[in-house]
C-alpha cells in the first residue's frame, strides 16, 4: 500500500473510532472520555492537514487538478452533527473548477450513497400514507402528498442510477429492486393509491427510458381501463406535460386509450387541453385523417362535446405568432370541419361560444378566399357570445389590417357584418381600424370605407371622423 492510501486508511480509522466513541460519552466512563479526546485531537489534525493539502494543490487560473472535497469513506465515518457542520461550511469555491468534471461534493454524495438512498426509499414507500382520494385536483394534491413525493423520488433515483451506472445495457437501466417494487404495485389491489397511478402516467417517458419493454408489456396495467379512477389518474398525469411523443401516442392509441379519453369527463381543463393537443399533434404529423371516420381527429370534431371543440380552437389560435408550415396547411381543413359542426348547432348557446373564438383563425390564413369569407361572415354575428370576447375581437381587427392590402373588398364586407351592438367596444382598436380604413380608401373602395365610417359614427363612435373627412375632397 502506498503512502497516500496509508494516510487515507489512518484518517478513516481515526474518524470512525472518534464517531463511535462520541456515542458513548454519555456513560461518563473515564477511559471512554480519554480515548475520545485522543482521537478527537487526531481527527482535528487530519482535517487541518487535509485543508492545507487542498490549498497547496489548488489549481491556479482555473486549471483542473485532482482535488476532492471529501471522500465517501471520510463522510460515512462522520457523525450526523459533523456532517451537518461540514455541509454548512462547504462551498464549491473550495474546489475551483472541479465541479465541472463531476469531482465536487455532488459526486461524493451520489457515486457511493445511491444504494443507501434505494434502501431508504423502499422503506419510505411502505410507510408513507396516501392522502389523495379524489380526481379533482390531482397535480397539486399528488405534489403535496407524502406518498406522491416518495414515488416521484423513486423515479428520480432510478433515473440517477441509470445515468451513473457503468452497465452497457440499454434495455433495462433501472435498479432491480425499484423495478420489482413498481411491477408489484401495478396490481391495484396491492397499491390502491391514486398517487402511484398519477406518477406512472406523468413519468412515462422516464420509465420508458429506464425500461422500454417494461412499459410496452405493462401499458394496460399502467393505464387500467377497467378501473376508472386509476385510469383517469394515470392518463391525466400522462396528458399534462407539454411534449407529445409519437411512440407513446401510437402505443396508447393502438390500445384504445385515446378513444376512451374522448368519452371521459375530465374535471381539470388542462387535462382536456392536453388530450386535444395530443390528437391535433397526431393529425399534424399525419397519424390521423379527417376523412377517416374512425380516426381520433374525426371523432374529436364530431364528439358532441363543445369543450373539446373549444380546446381545438385554442390549440391553433395560440400558434398564431409562430405558425409552422405543417400547422398552416391544416388550418383550412380544420376550420371547414369545425364550421360545419358549429353551423349545425348554431342555435345552441354553448356552440355559439365556440364559434366566436374561431374568428381569430382569420389571422392564421394567408388569403381570404370565398370559403374563408363565408365562414367569417357566418360566425361574426356571435362574436360577443363568448366570455372574454375582447381578445378575439382584437385578433380579428389585427388580422383584417394584415389582409387589407391584398383583400380590401373582403375586409370591408367583414367590417360591415360586425354587429352594431359591439361597435363601441372597438374603440380600443382605434389605431388599427383607422389604418385599415385608410387602406380601403387608397385601394379605391371609397363606398365601403364611407359605409364603415358612417356605421361607427351612427353608433356614437367618432374616431373615424378625421379619416372620413380626409377622403371627401
Amino acid at each position: 500500500m502506498d503512502r497516500s492510501n496509508t494516510l487515507l486508511t489512518s484518517r478513516v480509522t481515526v474518524a470512525s473510532r472518534r464517531k463511535w466513541l462520541s456515542l458513548l460519552l454519555d456513560t461518563d466512563n473515564e477511559k471512554v472520555a480519554a480515548a475520545y479526546q485522543k482521537y478527537d485531537q487526531l481527527h482535528k489534525a487530519n482535517v487541518e492537514a487535509a485543508n492545507k493539502g487542498n490549498a497547496a494543490t489548488m489549481p491556479k487560473s482555473g486549471a483542473i487538478g485532482p482535488v476532492k472535497p471529501i471522500t465517501p469513506e471520510e463522510l460515512s465515518a462522520m457523525s450526523n452533527i459533523e456532517i451537518a457542520a461540514y455541509l454548512k461550511g462547504y462551498t464549491e469555491e473550495d474546489i475551483g473548477m472541479h465541479v465541472l468534471e463531476g469531482r465536487g461534493l455532488a459526486n461524493t454524495l451520489t457515486a457511493r450513497l445511491l444504494p443507501l438512498a434505494e434502501e431508504i426509499l423502499l422503506i419510505l414507500v411502505d410507510k408513507a400514507q396516501q392522502s389523495v382520494s379524489t380526481l379533482d385536483n390531482l397535480p397539486t394534491d399528488v405534489l403535496n402528498s407524502d406518498r406522491g413525493r416518495v414515488f416521484s423520488a423513486m423515479v428520480d433515483y432510478a433515473w440517477r442510477f441509470a445515468c451513473t451506472s457503468e452497465s452497457e445495457s440499454t434495455d433495462c437501466r433501472w435498479p432491480y429492486a425499484i423495478r420489482a417494487d413498481f411491477t408489484k404495485r401495478l396490481d391495484r389491489s396491492i397499491e390502491s393509491s391514486l398517487e402511484f397511478s398519477y406518477t406512472l402516467g406523468f413519468y412515462l417517458p422516464y420509465l420508458s427510458y429506464l425500461d422500454e419493454e417494461w412499459v410496452r408489456l405493462n401499458i394496460n396495467h399502467i393505464f387500467p381501463q377497467r378501473d376508472e379512477d386509476h385510469w383517469q389518474a394515470a392518463f391525466s398525469g400522462y396528458l399534462l406535460p407539454p411534449n407529445v411523443r409519437e411512440e407513446f401516442y401510437l402505443l396508447l392509441k393502438a390500445h384504445g386509450h385515446y378513444r376512451k379519453a374522448l368519452n371521459t369527463h375530465f374535471d381539470d381543463p388542462e387535462v382536456l387541453n392536453g388530450l386535444v393537443r395530443h390528437i391535433c399533434t397526431g393529425w399534424i404529423e399525419d397519424s390521423e385523417s379527417l376523412g377517416d371516420k374512425t380516426s381520433l381527429i374525426y371523432q374529436l370534431i364530431h364528439s358532441g362535446n363543445p369543450n373539446l371543440l373549444s380546446a381545438m380552437v385554442y390549440f391553433f389560435s395560440r400558434r398564431a405568432d409562430n405558425l409552422s408550415d405543417k400547422v398552416k396547411v391544416k388550418v383550412i381543413p380544420a376550420w371547414r370541419a369545425l364550421f360545419q359542426v358549429l353551423s349545425e348547432n348554431k342555435a345552441v348557446a354553448v356552440y355559439q361560444e365556440v364559434s366566436c373564438p374561431l374568428l381569430g383563425w382569420l389571422g392564421l390564413v394567408d388569403t381570404i378566399d370565398t370559403e374563408v369569407l363565408g365562414r367569417v361572415k357566418g360566425s361574426i354575428e356571435n362574436i360577443d357570445k363568448a366570455p372574454g370576447y375582447g381578445m378575439v375581437l382584437s385578433r380579428l381587427i389585427k388580422a383584417l389590417l394584415r389582409h387589407a392590402p391584398n383583400a380590401p373588398e373582403a375586409v370591408g364586407e367583414i367590417y360591415l357584418k360586425i354587429p352594431q351592438r359591439i361597435v363601441w367596444d372597438l374603440q380600443v382598436e382605434a389605431d388599427d381600424i383607422k389604418e385599415t380604413v385608410r387602406i380601403l380608401y387608397n385601394k379605391g373602395h371609397k363606398d365601403i370605407a364611407d359605409k364603415i365610417c358612417n356605421r361607427f359614427g351612427s353608433a356614437g363612435v367618432d374616431f373615424l371622423r378625421t379619416v372620413y373627412q380626409d377622403y371627401q375632397r
